[in-house]
């Protein structure tokens, strides 16, 4: 059995915790570590460690992976759930200690009714997400209309898009996103935290500076 141990921190002492790491299980099974740090809000897919895992179940070095609990994959749950069934499709047993979910049988066939569950929740939760986004784009378009929304996300802010990335810092962390650096990456060499680097990077998607 190939197991991978996925995690998220806040924050960490440990300069090398992010790193893969072995361990080995009384049963003589190994399993990999793998710790992101970075905040909850922050995607799956925008982790440093996304693309690592990802590869290495495509190229089958993995067919397990097991998280402490739902809530390490994020906070959106329709994106959660994408995830779980992305790697379910590849083979992968996803399994969460904390709700004792696995999507795959000892024998390793599907487990048809969290397979079915997870299929409907999917379909529940995109339809939600759908009704929000079109509420919210009804709601800024009013907004717009009587000259109230000036800026992203509709609330009013304590700096322009402008004013906000004429700071020395914020730039910076700018410059590094493009240059493809990760969020993480590019908060360490702008000498800020991986929250306003996410906010860097959502301001300036939604500016087109990136």
């Amino acid at each position: 059995m190939k197991i991978l141990r996925y995690d998220r921190l806040d924050e960490s002492k440990d300069s090398v915790i992010n790193k893969p790491r072995l361990s080995v299980l009384p049963n003589g099974d190994q399993i990999l570590n793998i710790t992101d740090i970075c905040p909850k809000t922050l995607p799956f897919k925008e982790r440093e460690n996304y693309k690592i895992i990802l590869e290495m179940v495509e190229k089958n070095q993995m067919d397990t992976i097991i998280f402490p609990s739902l809530g390490k994959l994020g906070y959106n749950k329709l994106n959660i759930l994408k995830i779980i069934k992305e790697f379910d499709d590849k083979g992968v047993n996803v399994s969460f200690e904390k709700e004792n979910i696995k999507t795959k049988n000892e024998d390793n066939s599907s487990n048809t009714v969290i397979y079915s569950i997870l299929n409907f929740l999917i379909s529940l939760f995109q339809n939600e997400d759908e009704i929000r986004k079109q509420r919210q784009k009804e709601g800024i378009e009013k907004a717009r209309l009587k000259g109230n929304y000036k800026n992203v996300g509709g609330k009013k802010p304590k700096l322009s898009i402008d004013q906000f990335f004429k700071k020395e810092k914020n730039l910076a962390c700018l410059n590094e996103l493009k240059k493809g650096n990760s969020i993480r990456k590019s908060a360490i060499n702008s000498n800020l935290s991986t929250a306003q680097a996410l906010k860097v990077k959502k301001f300036a998607e939604a500016s087109g500076r990136l």
